[in-house]
């Protein structure tokens, strides 16, 4: 009979906190735990301490592989937005999550806007905003939103003439 270790009774390894909170990293911490069931029984024990350390729309490995009812991004940067899309944000969560995409989506018309993506290489104008949206994992829906906000403003000061504003 095999002795078995006890998650319950110990505190993690710096190896299995890793491994917990983002996979097994191409292999480098695959021999963390023993079995499935060992990093399961991990997760069980662990999960409330590991995910109050989630921030703006986060959740470890082992919350996607265990309890996500949505299958997990391919990108990481589109965790949150997919939990956003999923209504799987806590209010707070997704206030928190909608302010950040906010700031980055606006920082994207800022004059002379650019991204470099290596010696020589500039992305300018609406190339450089997709680019810059899809590093942050802004929801397609937020930007369609926000973009049609953007229009309805600029046509409304398009129409006013000069001589119309007033004090």
């Amino acid at each position: 009979m095999a002795i078995r270790r006890r998650v319950t009774r110990r505190r993690l390894t710096l190896s299995q906190m890793f491994h917990l909170s983002g996979g097994d990293y191409g292999g480098a911490y695959a021999d963390a735990f023993a079995s499935d069931e060992e990093r399961r029984e991990a997760w069980e024990v662990h999960r409330e301490y590991m995910m109050r350390g989630c921030r703006y729309g986060g959740r470890p490995a082992a919350w996607w592989d265990y309890e996500a009812p949505i299958p997990r991004p391919a990108d990481p940067n589109y965790g949150p937005a997919a939990l956003w899309e999923a209504g799987l944000l806590e209010p707070r969560e997704r206030e928190a999550c909608e302010r950040s995409w906010r700031a980055h989506f606006e920082q994207a018309f800022e004059p002379h806007f650019a991204i470099c993506l290596g010696p020589g290489e500039w992305l300018r104008g609406e190339e450089a905003r997709k680019h810059h949206w899809a590093d942050y994992g802004i929801p397609a829906r937020l930007i369609k939103r926000w973009l049609a906000e953007r229009r309805r403003r600029e046509r409304a000061i398009a129409k006013l003439q000069p001589g119309e504003l007033r004090a």
